[in-house]
């Protein structure tokens, strides 16, 4: 930790200047300039480096300010790389594609909507994304959707409500380790105080969606889509259930067990590379090289090929090197003073629960923003 009492103190008018000038270049140069959000952080720790400057710290204060900002996610930045890890051994197990070719056998009319909404949690627990399962899953689901006469609307919120829910609680998700990291707490404790209201949320929703469900019980699927799909993955993977899910049950023990989750990863890892090699008669080089960067799968179904063709240490470069850069700044915002000056700010403000409450809501909009 730098220490920062020989140094001035930023005053609250610079650190709104600051933040602001942080929230204007993100802004203007990802929406109405289009720069690459990479970029853009670059600039943003150029700007708080020289506020920093300004208050008489040094380069080299500078530079030690953002390697201990990085140096306290030194953990989350091994998980990263073994979250693509997991889900490329995921893929070329066919844990993945057993989980799809099984869960479209519980879609019918009446259960549709409920049986979707719960496949679509299950993939984004296991694949560590909600953006990966709506474009991947979720695109077919939306188009049995559309063959049953239910409102589009309506399939389209039970996928994202799904994909939602499982990224906020696989612990191979990229925003649930941040999010962890940030609070400076361990993913599993972490993982464990979202339950409280994440899993009434997930009933309530259940409920909500078998109660729609009846009311589309008329419709119509001749399953062609399905029994297509079904028959492209059965070409490409063995479909044994007991064996393809292996991996999954190593990572989810691991965790019960309060596992690290670096070991829970690298066991699951082992074990699905291992079956791949052994059972799905993968060449090893292909598998291991896969780690690193996976290719598209080959059953002849656009959309479950590029779902197959997720993970891989390389996928998760581009959220690395932004969280890396992230916290970086991160680190000068800390130790200068910045956050602590605003902190102090609201908080001298609060006279009341209104007060307290409002000033919540307004640091949670700010902070999203």
């Amino acid at each position: 930790m730098t220490d920062s009492s020989k140094y001035q103190t930023p005053s609250t008018v610079q650190a709104v200047v600051c933040f602001l000038g942080i929230f204007l270049m993100i802004a203007s140069g990802m929406f109405l300039f289009g720069i690459s959000l990479h970029v853009v952080m670059c600039l943003c720790i150029l700007w708080v480096g020289l506020h920093a400057r300004s208050l008489g710290f040094s380069f080299a204060v500078i530079r030690l300010m953002m390697s201990n900002g990085i140096g306290k996610a030194l953990t989350a930045i091994y998980i990263f790389l073994l979250i693509g890890m997991v889900i490329a051994a995921y893929m070329q197990s066919g844990t993945i594609a057993t989980l799809v070719f099984y869960g479209l056998n519980l879609l019918n009319s009446e259960f549709f909507l409920p049986a979707g909404f719960l496949l679509a949690s299950l993939m984004s627990v296991t694949t560590g994304t909600s953006w990966g399962t709506v474009g991947t899953i979720g695109v077919v689901l939306i188009a049995i959707g559309e063959t049953l006469g239910i409102p589009l609307p309506l399939v389209a919120g039970m996928v994202i409500s799904g994909a939602t829910f499982g990224d906020k609680l696989s612990p191979i998700s990229d925003t649930t380790n941040l999010a962890a990291m940030s609070a400076e707490t361990s993913l599993y404790r972490h993982i464990t105080s979202m339950l409280y209201t994440t899993l009434p949320t997930f009933c309530l929703v259940l409920i909500l969606f078998i109660l729609f469900g009846y009311g589309y019980s008329g419709g119509v699927l001749h399953g062609i889509e399905i029994a297509n799909i079904q028959q492209s993955l059965a070409g490409a993977y063995r479909m044994n259930a007991w064996v393809t899910l292996l991996p999954l049950v190593v990572m989810i023990g691991c965790s019960l067990r309060r596992y690290s989750p670096e070991v829970s990863m690298t066991a699951s890892i082992t074990t699905a590379i291992l079956i791949a090699v052994l059972y799905q008669e993968q060449s090893a080089i292909d598998a291991l090289n896969a780690l690193w960067s996976n290719s598209r799968g080959n059953t002849g179904v656009d959309n479950i090929d590029d779902l197959l063709g997720r993970g891989g240490i390389y996928s998760m470069s581009w959220t690395l090197i932004l969280s890396v850069m992230a916290l970086a700044m991160g680190g000068i915002l800390q130790e200068v003073g910045f956050l602590k000056v605003l902190l102090n700010a609201a908080i001298n403000r609060i006279k009341s629960t209104t007060s307290l409450i409002a000033t919540t809501i307004s640091a949670g909009l700010l902070g999203n923003m």
